[in-house]
């Protein structure tokens, strides 16, 4: 079978859609497998799949149909146009994040030396994608999650980034001695009571102490906002990922903590899932 056949069977016979996100998925699985450039795929539609690599084919898409994540069938994910390397044990960065990393490159001027710092870097999705848009700033990455910063270090290697680098460190017990201009964050904030939900209706693959936080969500971005702010300068800005329900407690819990200029904007969806602050 050739990948062209390959490709339009499966659409049709396997996953029953012709929808391009679909095809999309299974680009991505075939240029995984066959180790080729999906842009390639057109040009190399008449090859032929050999045995092994069709008993492969076949068993991750066995596993997609089961729900699991594309990334963790694959072992990468694009974010920011870059390509990230992951594993099953590891937080899956999202496309609407992608908007985080828009916005502060928009703000910031890229001939200038910032100091910025990322709350739960996971595999450095944020980290690296903003040291490759900003070559003349620092990037610092933390995560509590051993496997998630030794990726961060495998992407930033891949990806020749040199103006990044990564902690192990939980944030409940950091005490570096340094200020930033910028801190981000993309923290766990789903409640127990949702994650319970969503997981009894459809199976949740990812490590969930990267997804939930403590009353009602809520619990690190109230901590980090709180406690981090000494480590930013004067008129630095701190920007959170929040759930889109969570914009007006986030809100009140920068005002609460003094900062100005606070705004809530949207994600991709047009659901509120930023807010941005000035100290």
């Amino acid at each position: 079978m050739s990948i062209k056949e390959w490709l339009k069977y499966y659409a049709f016979n396997y996953l029953n859609t012709n929808e391009s996100r679909y095809i999309y998925d299974l680009e991505l699985i075939i240029s995984s497998v066959l180790k080729i450039k999906r842009e390639n795929i057109l040009i190399l539609e008449n090859k032929i799949i050999n045995l092994k690599n069709f008993i492969l084919l076949d068993k991750i898409l066995f596993f997609l149909k089961k729900g699991v994540p594309l990334p963790y069938l694959v072992k990468n994910v694009e974010f920011y146009s870059l390509k990230f390397k992951l594993n099953n044990k590891v937080f899956i960065p999202r496309s609407d994040t992608e908007v985080l990393v828009d916005f502060v490159i928009n703000k910031l001027k890229n001939n200038v030396v910032y100091n910025i710092m990322d709350l739960g870097t996971g595999i450095g999705s944020i980290a690296i994608s903003l040291a490759k848009n900003l070559p003349k700033s620092n990037i610092l990455g933390i995560d509590f999650n051993n496997e998630s910063i030794k990726f961060a270090n495998i992407n930033s290697k891949i990806l020749n980034v040199k103006n990044v680098c990564f902690i192990n460190k939980n944030w409940f017990n950091y005490k570096l001695n340094y200020k930033f201009d910028i801190i981000i964050s993309n923290p766990p904030y789903i409640s127990e009571y949702e994650f319970e939900y969503i997981n009894k209706n459809k199976k949740i693959y990812e490590p969930k102490e990267s997804l939930v936080s403590k009353y009602n969500g809520v619990y690190d971005i109230f901590y980090i906002i709180n406690k981090f702010n000494k480590f930013l300068k004067k008129n630095g800005f701190m920007l959170i990922e929040h759930g889109y329900l969570q914009g007006k407690i986030v809100r009140k819990i920068f005002k609460y903590n003094n900062f100005t200029e606070i705004n809530t904007f949207n994600d991709l969806n047009k659901n509120n899932r930023f807010t941005y602050a000035k100290k």
